[in-house]
């Protein structure tokens, strides 16, 4: 579990009221239906930056293994690609308090998602996060990891960062988060390594469901957490039982997992959108989606 007995910068963070949102994609794709979700995949592609994804499957599937990546084990500044112990921030720049529970609380898989999005600081902070649990989403990505989800969880309390981000960087993380909402996480409790208790935080919710074993949602071995009620699998368990779901009793489940993946829109049609159906919807209380997302 993170240490969060406190200390560090003390700087005011926004946790209430909503920050702008003026990305017509984003909007449109957090307006839209659930159902309707992947038809605003093209759009999302075309602006994920160039060498984003390695062409080769096989090796994106090994270094997907290490999913959700090595955390910090104390404050960082992530500025220019780069990652330094502290937590000085070299300007009083508006930030937002955003929880990450996956990928995003990984230092380097964070500054190379942030690489050249603007040049500003930002400060990660390990946290935990009382009565919830971090979940495997319904399907692998592009990269044959299980995202994060979150999930209500009374009792547990799990390992997560808090972003104190600048408008560009949660307009852009929030873009990159292609099968989330975006909103925000009301009456909960944030321990955060700095003394920070929060009880409002920015996050970002599946939209697609949570992978599920005999009707429950499975979290994920690799995010230490106290009081785990949760039945919890590592990568390389999820990848084999959901391989085995959708390929049936293939010996080369491995195989056509690397085909699927060479081809996106097929990927989608044919694996993520059968997977999402399977997925169970458990409710996540006091999560609000962002005012501006919301159907009008």
């Amino acid at each position: 579990m993170a240490d969060t007995s406190g200390g560090g910068d003390t700087r005011p963070v926004n946790t209430d009221g909503w920050p702008p949102i003026d990305d017509a994609d984003l909007l449109a794709r957090l307006r839209a239906p659930d159902a309707d979700l992947y038809r605003h995949f093209p759009a999302f592609a075309r602006r994920m930056p160039a060498g984003a994804t390695d062409p080769d499957v096989r090796r994106r599937l090994a270094w997907g293994r290490g999913y959700p990546f090595v955390r910090a084990p104390r404050q960082v500044v992530l500025r220019g690609g780069r990652v330094t112990p502290g937590n000085a921030l070299p300007d009083d720049a508006p930030r937002w308090a955003l929880l990450a529970i996956g990928s995003n609380a990984a230092p380097e898989r964070l500054a190379a998602k942030l690489a050249g999005v603007d040049d500003d600081a930002l400060l990660l902070t390990p946290a935990v996060l009382h009565d919830h649990d971090v979940a495997a989403l319904p399907y692998p990505v592009t990269y044959g990891a299980f995202p994060a989800g979150l999930v209500h969880s009374p009792g547990t309390r799990v390992d997560v960062a808090v972003l104190d981000v600048t408008l560009a960087q949660l307009s852009w993380l929030a873009f990159s988060e292609f099968g989330y909402h975006f909103g925000a996480l009301e009456g909960c409790r944030v321990d955060v390594a700095d003394g920070r208790r929060l009880e409002r935080a920015f996050v970002f919710v599946q939209r697609v469901g949570l992978f599920a074993v005999d009707g429950e949602p499975v979290a994920l071995v690799a995010v230490p957490a106290a009081d785990r009620t949760l039945p919890a699998m590592s990568q390389e368990a999820l990848l084999d039982l959901w391989a085995r779901r959708r390929f049936g009793g293939a010996e080369d489940v491995r195989e056509r997992l690397v085909e699927a993946l060479a081809d996106p829109g097929a990927f989608i049609r044919h694996l993520a959108l059968p997977s999402a159906a399977d997925a169970v919807h458990p409710q996540v209380p006091g999560f609000a989606r962002h005012p501006a997302s919301r159907p009008a």
